[in-house]
């Protein structure tokens, strides 16, 4: 019993010795002229060490049950619940929204805590890098396929003209070789102009048809693509958190490119007794093969009361945020105007379908992060 009694008090006084630490590196680091990236960076770090302590401590406070509830271990569960309290109140001070409600869903608590362990624990496992070994080996089957498919055609051919003339093995040789290297340039000439057609050319194309007259007013074409790049713009409206700010570029993303190009001749648009009418176009998303893999809606927390440091479960909601960026180009041929408007619209997903959605505003350089944990909060 002595033995866990030190144990627990050592635990106590070295983790509060690493934090202070710490937390004195990162005064120390705000005096400096940092990048906003960095500061965000360094803002994600602060608050998951702080729940790293305050998960940890709790969940010493939830094994501790079965022990007395007398002394030593009533003050070892107080001290390790003082110390939780701290964390708490250290993330709220510092407008960290990472706190536990005994009352709430506690969703933006389990996100956030998922996005930090991904986002300062990923230095730790390895990361993969493809190569294309397997490409290569693939284009010398393919060669040597090409070269015993030639080396057959030209000894039937061979066979045929060897009764009326004499052929040399060194054409029958420079034959397969030249077939071999003329089926490799044809199949890279595909790959290199299916790239390029899938630049230029729409997956689907539609003509726009008024029933009235039958005549076409105009064209939809549409083209759907994973990005290789999002635009500057495009980014900038996800810089609404320090997660958004910071994620972009560190953690893996799947950011798929749907591209809607109208065409409309205003002068055979209908008209109304307003005026010149236009064109309502409804977009249907279908989020349904994103809730495949996705975790158990709901799920029970851990929670000490301070009262009477009885251990209990709270309720957690598992959600997954899908962000939707929707950009509007619009160009007139005749007065050459050219109109840009973007939004960002999130989704928040679980298992059983979308649960809520949140629009943000359109502008360039997104909502402030907050203040430095370090900084004072006015």
């Amino acid at each position: 019993m002595r033995d866990a009694e030190s144990d627990v008090v050592a635990m106590q006084a070295g983790v509060t010795e690493v934090l202070a630490r710490f937390r004195q590196w990162l005064r120390s680091v705000g005096e400096l002229r940092l990048q906003e990236r960095s500061r965000a960076s360094l803002r994600l770090v602060d608050e998951y060490v702080s729940l790293l302590v305050e998960n940890g401590f709790r969940r010493a406070v939830a094994d501790m049950k079965a022990l007395p509830r007398g002394e030593p271990w009533l003050q070892l569960r107080k001290g390790l619940m003082e110390a939780v309290l701290r964390e708490e109140s250290y993330r709220k001070e510092h407008r960290l929204r990472s706190v536990l409600s005994p009352t709430g869903d506690n969703e933006e608590y389990i996100q956030r805590l998922g996005m930090l362990k991904k986002f300062c624990m990923n230095v730790l496992f390895l990361s993969s890098r493809r190569r294309q070994k397997r490409q290569g080996w693939e284009e010398v089957l393919f060669a040597l396929a090409a070269g015993i498919a030639m080396a057959f055609a030209t000894a039937v051919a061979l066979w045929a003209q060897i009764r009326f003339t004499q052929v040399s093995l060194n054409f029958f040789l420079i034959a397969v070789v030249g077939y071999m290297m003329k089926d490799r340039i044809k199949e890279g000439l595909r790959r290199v102009l299916s790239r390029v057609a899938a630049t230029h050319l729409s997956d689907r194309t539609a003509d726009l048809v008024d029933p009235v007259t039958g005549r076409t007013i105009g064209t939809c074409e549409e083209r759907v693509d994973y990005a290789p790049k999002v635009p500057d713009s495009v980014a900038s409206l996800r810089h609404q958190d320090d997660f958004l700010t910071v994620s972009q570029g560190e953690l893996t993303e799947t950011v798929i490119r749907y591209q809607k190009h109208i065409i409309l001749d205003a002068r055979l648009l209908p008209r109304t007794e307003r005026g010149l009418s236009g064109v309502t176009d409804i977009l249907r998303f279908n989020v349904e093969r994103f809730l495949r893999d996705m975790d158990e809606p709901e799920l029970a927390l851990e929670y000490v009361d301070l009262a009477d440091l009885s251990v209990g479960h709270i309720r957690g909601a598992k959600r997954y945020p899908v962000d939707v960026v929707l950009r509007f180009t619009v160009e007139e041929e005749e007065t050459d105007r050219r109109q840009e408007s973007t939004q960002l619209v999130r989704l928040v997903l679980d298992r059983n379908g979308i649960q809520r959605m949140l629009r943000f505003a359109d502008t360039a350089a997104g909502a402030p992060p907050g203040p430095m944990p370090w900084q004072s909060a006015a």
